[in-house]
């Protein structure tokens, strides 16, 4: 710090939470949610023209080591 390299901003009180998220408006389109099994059955919500009728995950960074993907795969939701 003596150098400025770094700044001690002092303390948060953020709090981390592993989840998905998915937007509210969701809600009333697949009423199973938050149940992951109904995102098979609403997958056309979440679509678009590159995926067609499957929905579209979004993950973090891969950095973040969050297995996003793995998950998808052991839930069998990448060929609903």
């Amino acid at each position: 710090m003596e150098k400025g390299g770094i700044v001690d901003a002092g303390d948060h009180n953020a709090v981390t939470r592993e989840d998905w998220w998915y937007p509210m408006w969701t809600k009333d389109a697949c009423p199973g949610l938050p149940a992951w099994e109904a995102l098979n059955e609403c997958a056309a919500i979440f679509a678009t023209p590159e995926t067609g009728e499957k929905g579209r995950y979004l993950d973090g960074p891969v950095d973040w080591l969050k297995h996003g993907v793995e998950r998808v795969e052991a839930l069998d939701m990448t060929s609903k």
